[in-house]
């Protein structure tokens, strides 16, 4: 990022550049939590009809997990100046698809609180996997300070795990006021929707290898 303003002193520009890079990361985080793949994954697992602070719980465990490869493989690209292989980024895309997939068909069987919340933070691990490379490129196109790209990505760890929590709760508490007859038909909804979106991030992922369909691949934080 240039400087804010030549006539200021260099540490004022520099505050002021730490800021905007800070709120971009907030903001791109809270927006992130609202991309359909990450919602439909995770009212896979926090079914409606559940209790809504249970449903907290696991969205929140689905952020941390969200989180840890955020904040593992960006501060690995910050401190080398790489970019996420393009093989390891379509792997990570498929296995996306994949998750969806076996999240919707899993959908329907009981589960306890504790291994619906592992398997949240599990499902965390591997959506940030697909989204590092993108939330890498972000902050650091918002700063050139290693140390405030950090920063901003830990805002969109937080921003992104606060808003699932809150949509979560506001989805599944909402859930509480319609008839069974409309909720299954939503539940069941969401199941098709997940394998659709599953299949279009795998072509995607999958078009972006052929040298003669090489578009830019579905990322996240576009």
């Amino acid at each position: 990022m240039q400087s804010c303003c030549n006539s200021k002193p260099d540490r004022y520009c520099e505050g002021v550049d730490a800021a905007i890079a800070l709120g971009v990361g907030l903001v791109a985080g809270v927006r992130h939590a609202a991309d359909p793949d990450h919602l439909l994954a995770v009212l896979q697992l926090a079914r409606p009809g559940t209790n809504a602070l249970t449903a907290s719980k696991t969205a929140l465990s689905w952020g941390l997990g969200h989180s840890v490869t955020i904040m593992g493989l960006g501060a690995v690209l910050v401190s080398t100046g790489a970019s996420l292989p393009e093989g390891a980024a379509v792997a990570a895309q498929l296995a996306v698809a994949v998750m969806l997939v076996a999240l919707a068909v899993r959908s329907a069987k009981p589960s306890s609180a504790v291994n619906v919340e592992r398997r949240a933070a599990v499902v965390g691990l591997i959506h940030g996997a697909a989204g590092a490379g993108g939330a890498t490129v972000l902050a650091l196109s918002a700063t050139t300070s290693p140390s405030v790209a950090m920063l901003s990505l830990a805002l969109m760890c937080l921003g992104t795990m606060g808003a699932m929590v809150g949509l979560t709760f506001g989805l599944i508490a909402g859930s509480a006021r319609v008839t069974t007859r409309l909720l299954d038909g939503a539940v069941t909804l969401s199941r098709v929707l997940a394998v659709a979106l599953a299949a279009a991030i795998a072509w995607s992922a999958l078009s972006s290898l052929l040298p003669e369909a090489r578009t830019a691949s579905w990322s996240v934080y576009e």
